[in-house]
């Protein structure tokens, strides 16, 4: 898409007065951004456990069932490892393009979650099926390929996936800016939302989705991303995060490059602002 975004997002004014007020309320619970790429090693870990060491259905088909979650403790580990990669690409992604919130334990100070963001006028930062520069950046900072762990299956899986996302991704960008009434004003790119499997349920997630959806209030744009399975939509799309169906259904029986793999479908989800708190913040 050739789109641009008509005016930058707000949130390095936004962002610092919404987290200190936040933080200020919270006992338990403290939102923070990540702003060193050197923080790699303590946010991924996070990320790659809470994908590949619960049942979430995008990892679970792409890694396949040779391999499924909890046949033993040494499959769990290679999950993680496999997984593990694809993370370093989104947060190096999300800390160059966009922005990366963390919730830590106020006592402990372990990280509960992370959402990996990208900026409205960076949504061409999630394609990563080119060789455009944000790719070739990216892939300096890799420095290696994906492992092989898993087998050749499973990064061609991966693959097919990503293609998968592309589109989605692609389709959900342009129903955002035509709800818009055409405007080139596009949305928030919820990338990667990741919670520590010991965090899950404790409401860590739906408050770094709610800093998001703050700034995305204030500029008066959406919020898209993709998901797949119905408890992952039902958690979206209940009233307190106020997500809604945008597009059809995709299929990796509709990719080109898929196999005789068992399909994986999923969904794009875009949060409209809430016009009130945009008003409010007007004021």
């Amino acid at each position: 898409m050739g789109l641009s975004c008509s005016k930058p997002s707000s949130y390095p004014e936004t962002l610092p007065a919404y987290l200190e007020k936040l933080n200020d309320k919270s006992s338990t619970v403290v939102i923070e951004r990540i702003l060193s790429e050197s923080d790699v090693e303590i946010v991924v870990p996070v990320m790659a456990q809470s994908f590949a060491l619960s049942p979430e259905s995008f990892n679970d088909w792409a890694i396949g069932p040779d391999f499924a979650l909890g046949t033993s403790d040494d499959n769990d580990e290679k999950r993680v490892h496999f997984v593990e990669w694809y993370m370093r690409w989104v947060f190096y992604t999300c800390i160059y393009y966009g922005v990366i919130l963390v919730a830590k334990d106020k006592t402990t100070g372990s990280i509960l979650g992370v959402v990996n963001t990208l900026l409205p006028e960076n949504h061409y930062a999630a394609d990563h099926t080119s060789f455009r520069f944000h790719n070739i950046k990216i892939m300096m900072k890799m420095k290696s390929s994906p492992p092989e762990i898993l087998g050749k299956e499973a990064l061609h899986r991966m693959e097919v996936m990503g293609e998968m996302m592309h589109r989605m991704h692609e389709g959900a960008v342009a129903a955002s800016c035509g709800s818009n009434g055409g405007k080139e004003q596009q949305p928030w790119y919820i990338y990667v939302l990741a919670t520590s499997p010991k965090a899950q349920g404790t409401g860590c997630g739906t408050m770094l989705l709610q800093a998001i959806h703050h700034l995305a209030d204030h500029d008066k744009v959406d919020t898209i991303l993709e998901t797949s399975g119905e408890a992952n939509i039902g958690f979206y799309c209940r009233p307190k995060l106020g997500y809604t169906k945008v597009g059809p259904e995709f299929s990796s029986a509709d990719e080109s490059n898929t196999t005789d793999y068992s399909v994986i479908t999923a969904q794009s989800l875009v949060r409209h602002p809430i016009i009130a708190v945009a008003a409010e913040n007007e004021n």
